[in-house]
């Protein structure tokens, strides 16, 4: 039986996608130029957000536009809104995010069109698992969040959409069936977390096959070790999460990083590992002879902390770019606890390593404080 929740029944169980949430709110400010016996909890929603940006209502009426293009003073056009919302001297400019990742490019391209506009309000609604790239975007949340940098971007995360919506949920069943389908998301992602930082090997394995648990758990391991850590898909679907802590500046010189992923294990099924990983752009004739290096290193670490069992996977190209040192099946391995186990082997395999110069450079050379990971 699966440990995270399914999502329950409702309409944004089926209607999940950017354009039927970018209609959902559409359909709630819009309700600002409506009849209150019609609209009430659509104004009561949209009031709250109006009132986290310290945005007057309107008293006349309102202009609601889905995916309409957005052009700057010059009328060269930058991009295409989800949502614009007009009424008065007042331009709302809603981008609305629910899968795709926001960058800190498009935030800037569409803020500066309306720079020197009085009146214009940015917000970023995202529903995403956007935890890879939240501190770094160019947005300060306001009446439900924490600061982030200052700019001209108000940022609603689902606690600040709840936050809002539970103000019309009982006037309206389509805005309480949102209301639901934004409780189960944040449920999934606390439940998500606690299986991903767990002992128990099921619940473990079933955190990792999403995007947010392997984040959390290499997170959490790697707290404090590396500068870059980021995420994709496989061909199949399956996600992967890695961090580099070493920097490859020079020919010779081997990125180094620990991976989370999913291979075929020996029970015939997909199963997630976490992998130390060498690589080198572009792969040298050396590279081997460093791999070898880093494989004996990396078992000497092993030896030194842990029985744990371990397998080599073959490469598959000469000389291939990316090659594993070491892998460890998080399904099969058990594993007392596994932040104490990585902390013990990384420092190990750091020490033991280190000393031939040209395999690990941590990044500024700092082995001492990068090198070992720390609560965070």
């Amino acid at each position: 039986m699966p440990l995270i929740p399914p999502t329950p029944y409702g309409v944004f169980r089926y209607a999940s996608s950017e354009l039927t949430s970018s209609g959902f709110w559409a359909w709630i400010f819009a309700g600002l130029g409506e009849d209150a016996a019609l609209a009430a909890g659509q104004q009561a929603v949209a009031a709250a957000i109006l009132g986290a940006v310290g945005c007057a209502a309107p008293t006349g009426a309102v202009t609601v536009e889905t995916e309409c293009g957005l052009s700057d003073g010059t009328g060269r056009v930058v991009g295409r809104a989800d949502l614009r919302v007009t009424y008065g001297d007042t331009e709302i400019l809603i981008e609305n995010k629910v899968k795709a990742m926001p960058t800190t490019e498009q935030l800037e391209r569409y803020a500066g069109a309306r720079t020197d506009q009085t009146g214009f309000i940015p917000l970023l609604f995202s529903t995403t698992f956007d935890d890879p790239v939240i501190d770094d975007l160019p947005g300060v949340r306001v009446g439900y969040g924490r600061l982030t940098r200052q700019a001209p971007w108000t940022i609603f995360r689902p606690e600040d959409l709840l936050t809002a919506v539970a103000r019309g949920r009982a006037l309206h069943p389509l805005i309480d069936d949102y209301a639901r389908s934004l409780e189960h998301l944040l449920l999934r992602r606390r439940t998500i977390r606690r299986l991903a930082l767990s002992h128990d090997p099921e619940g473990l394995s079933e955190a990792l096959g999403t995007h947010e648990g392997q984040w959390y758990l290499i997170r959490a391991l790697t707290a404090g070790l590396c500068a870059d850590t980021y995420r994709g898909t496989n061909i199949g679907g399956r996600p992967w999460t890695q961090c580099c802590f070493t920097e490859d500046a020079a020919l010779g010189r081997d990125a180094l990083f620990y991976r989370i992923d999913f291979d075929m294990g020996g029970m015939g099924e997909w199963q997630p590992y976490l992998s130390l990983q060498q690589y080198q752009s572009p792969a040298d004739d050396r590279k081997k002879a460093r791999l070898a290096s880093l494989r004996a290193h990396a078992l000497k670490a092993l030896r030194s902390v842990s029985d744990a069992p371990f397998y080599v996977p073959a490469d598959t190209r000469d000389p291939q770019k990316e090659s594993a040192v070491i892998r460890f099946r998080l399904r099969e391995t058990p594993f007392p606890d596994l932040h104490v186990f990585f902390q013990r082997f990384h420092d190990a395999f750091v020490a033991a390593a280190e000393p031939d110069r040209g395999l690990v450079r941590q990044r500024g050379e700092r082995s001492q404080a990068i090198g070992r990971p720390h609560d965070g």
